[in-house]
């Protein structure tokens, strides 16, 4: 039996027991981002504070409008938050508890893709794009952090399949709705992210289909998206009236879409425009490179419902670009819709001709990527022990993390390292030959690959010693008012289950005895301009501002 003739009959299995296998991927998706869950420590700014909001409403019942530390306006929508709290509400809050809605909303996203995919492009290409979504490594690193990116994933990728396949001729009323309901969860997970998403991606669609707005409409659909995706927003406006237009739609939503509401205005070069698509190509590796293996079958992938993906993926990066605003994960709703145009392509691959030119290019590309992650972590030390740049404090605390991990690697770095001279002579070869195309594909590569190492890297070294989460069981146990000297640090907050608001150097001095949470950096101030005496109980080091690692301290005044 041939290659060809095995992948027929297995794609034909698959054909047969389609809800078995989307179940079989639901459950193998699950373990794989469940997987010790509660581990590591939430530490981060963002998930401390996310996880803060769940706190609020699971323990104290703040359901509409939770605020963080009992001051804090709502940043995002409450969908994430009211599955976060749900769960809470049963386990307890707790790490695996906040995590746990992006777990099961990746596995749906597994599922969904497969299930959808197949009505598109047939079992055996939406089976290999569920593959895809399913290990590549920006949904393995989100899927594990309790924040509204997965179900944003999950909504925005309901989405593209429900939009996709109302654009059929025979396409029943129902997948119209299901478009405009899933829609309007997006809206409700991520506000102004998950509406363009999913406005740009649809428009591209029509567009692409040469279809009128119309062919998605329905009136129930349109008023129920109106009512769900909105009416929060509303009723969050009427309630807090100044203080939530100004966070959460002009800092939050217009902010980073536009740049320059609260601060200078966003320098648009070549590096900020291209930055989400070495995301993206870096959030789906090593399948990235294996499409470009197969990147000669592309006409074939496009005449099939597989440039659906493509096109959706394609005006999302559209919308990323513009935006003002990005991290690493915010294209994570793009991965699903590209992974469905790679895995028809790869799989149309099993008929064509094997050619060693394509497949060496591909394995140089790799290589380099890798390579040149390397030597930007060694340039990335040099800068921050010779102080050459001007690097932040955050700055060096990550280049110092990354030669600590590359370090107890010492013979990968050597064995990587060992084909940079072949793969540098291939490189110039190529270049010498006039291969621009691939000269270009190898670039966005190389740049995906430092990122992804990079990234791997700093969350396992934020793992081992950032949290202060038994720093903050200190602080839980102490019997008295206590305060931050400086900015609030959002997961003491969340592991002392306590409201822990900052307070001036004018207020202190006007109380007789508290407690009190400063910095290494503002402990020197604090003993010269503080009167009453100061008593050191506990100290810790972690993280603060997402970022900058500070030693941390708190202590006892008493007049």
């Amino acid at each position: 039996m041939s290659l060809n003739q095995a992948l027929d009959r297995f794609a034909g299995v698959l054909d047969r027991r389609p809800l078995v296998v989307a179940l079989s991927l639901f459950i193998v998706a699950a373990s794989a981002y469940g997987f010790r869950l509660g581990l590591p420590d939430i530490y981060g700014d963002d998930e401390a504070l996310d996880a803060g909001v769940v706190w609020e409403m699971a323990e104290n019942d703040h359901w509409l409008l939770p605020f963080f530390n009992d001051e804090m306006v709502p940043e995002k929508p409450p969908l994430f938050f009211w599955l976060a709290a749900g769960v809470a509400r049963i386990g307890g809050v707790s790490e695996t508890t906040v995590r746990l809605p992006s777990v099961v909303a990746a596995a749906l996203t597994v599922m969904t893709v497969f299930l959808a995919g197949r009505r598109l492009v047939g079992a055996g290409p939406a089976f290999l794009a569920a593959l895809i979504v399913l290990t590549a490594p920006m949904m393995v690193a989100r899927a594990r952090v309790g924040r509204a990116d997965m179900v944003l994933v999950a909504c925005a990728t309901g989405a593209f399949f429900a939009a996709a396949i109302s654009l059929a001729p025979n396409a029943a009323r129902r997948h119209r709705n299901a478009f405009w309901l899933l829609a309007a969860l997006a809206v409700l997970a991520k506000a102004g992210a998950g509406l363009g998403v999913v406005a740009c991606g649809t428009v591209a669609l029509l567009l692409g289909a040469r279809k009128g707005p119309l062919r998605l409409a329905t009136p129930e659909g349109i008023i129920g998206f109106v009512v769900l995706a909105f009416s929060w927003h509303v009723f969050a406006t009427l309630a807090l009236g100044q203080s939530f237009v100004s966070v959460n739609l002009l800092q939050q939503n217009l902010n980073h879409l536009v740049g320059g509401i609260d601060g200078p205005p966003v320098k648009r070069g070549i590096e900020h425009l291209l930055k989400p698509t070495i995301n993206l190509i870096g959030g789906v590796m090593p399948w990235s490179i294996l499409g470009l293996v197969a990147v000669r079958g592309w006409r074939t992938a496009w005449s099939t419902n597989g440039k659906l993906g493509l096109i959706w993926a394609g005006a999302g990066l559209a919308f990323f670009s513009a935006a003002a605003s990005r991290h690493s994960y915010y294209v994570a709703p793009l991965v699903p819709p590209l992974a469905l145009f790679l895995g028809t392509l790869l799989w149309n691959e099993k008929s064509a001709q094997p050619r060693a030119p394509v497949v060496r290019i591909a394995l140089v590309s790799l290589s380099i990527a890798v390579i040149v992650a390397i030597v930007g972590v060694v340039l990335l030390r040099a800068w921050s022990a010779a102080d050459w740049v001007g690097m932040s404090v955050s700055d060096h605390t990550r280049a110092a993390m990354l030669w600590e991990w590359w370090s107890r690697r010492s013979a990968l770095a050597v064995v990587l390292l060992a084909v940079l001279a072949a793969a540098s002579i291939f490189s110039v070869r190529m270049t010498w030959r006039r291969q621009a195309a691939w000269a270009v594909a190898v670039c966005l590569l190389a740049a995906a690959g430092i990122q992804a190492i990079t990234e791997a890297a700093l969350g396992s070294e934020s793992t081992a010693h950032l949290s202060l989460k038994s720093f903050a069981g200190e602080v839980a146990r102490v019997d008295g008012p206590v305060y931050f000297y400086g900015p609030v640090i959002r997961q003491i907050v969340y592991h002392a289950r306590r409201h822990i608001h900052h307070a001036s150097l004018a207020e202190l001095s006007a109380r007789s005895s508290f407690y009190l949470i400063a910095t290494e950096s503002e402990l020197l101030e604090l003993r010269t301009r503080l009167v009453q005496p100061v008593a050191e109980l506990a100290a810790g080091d972690g993280i603060v501002n997402n970022s900058d690692v500070a030693h941390v301290v708190l202590l006892r005044v008493d007049r």
